[in-house]
């Protein structure tokens, strides 16, 4: 069997320890490692530096900006690692916006017992995404034909920023770009949320676990 150095990071204790239970379970058992924290994986990459080959990460105590965040971390100091997310989030634009970064696998966690091992390997000999019954599910909502599929990070900004009430001038001046520009981008936010009203685009990006 081929070694497989496989990282899980999750921070709830019991969520953690049952996926860890369902890998190690397998007849032809993952070689596993778990931390709580992406900070705490951060402190050992020097030494496991080549040996990782696969991130499966579990979001049961991140936000939205928090695990977008991680994920953004994580690419970039292990980028011949693939990454997996376990998560109970199931809104079409949350798993979108996760896939748009990078991420090779999407498992649902209802789905774990029965789809885990098979993604965790199918991602790990395929350059192809995979996702669980659910997730496919979810992503195969018809979407309107000129609708964006994926924000992109500066977006993501500028919708953090709008949750945390600044205004459009403000924002302009936090992040040194025209007016134009914010405009822009708040309109790209609106138009891949499906909403036209500016009073309703943070409570949508809310409820599609975006923030």
């Amino acid at each position: 069997m081929v070694d497989i150095r496989l990282v899980l990071v999750e921070g709830d204790d019991i969520i953690r320890a049952g996926i860890q239970m369902l890998i190690e379970a397998e007849e032809k058992p993952i070689n596993i490692m778990t931390y709580n924290t992406v900070g705490k994986l951060q402190q050992d990459l020097e030494k496991l530096r080549g040996k990782i080959k696969l991130v499966l990460v579990g979001d049961s105590t991140l936000s939205p900006t928090q695990l977008f965040d991680q994920l953004d971390g994580l690419h970039k100091q292990i980028p011949d690692g693939r990454i997996v997310l376990i998560s109970e989030r199931l809104m079409w634009p949350f798993i979108q916006q996760v896939l748009s970064t990078g991420v090779m696998g999407y498992v649902h966690r209802s789905d774990a017992k029965a789809y885990l091992i098979k993604i965790l390997r199918f991602v790990l000999e395929s350059d192809v995404k995979s996702l669980s019954p659910k997730a496919i599910d979810a992503i195969s909502i018809p979407r309107e034909k000129n609708r964006p599929q994926s924000l992109n990070k500066d977006e993501l900004i500028v919708l953090r920023l709008l949750a945390n009430d600044l205004t459009l001038q403000q924002i302009q001046g936090r992040l040194k770009i025209s007016y134009q520009t914010v405009c822009r981008r708040r309109r790209n936010l609106k138009d891949f949320l499906g909403v036209s009203n500016n009073d309703s685009l943070v409570d949508a990006a809310r409820r599609q676990g975006l923030i």
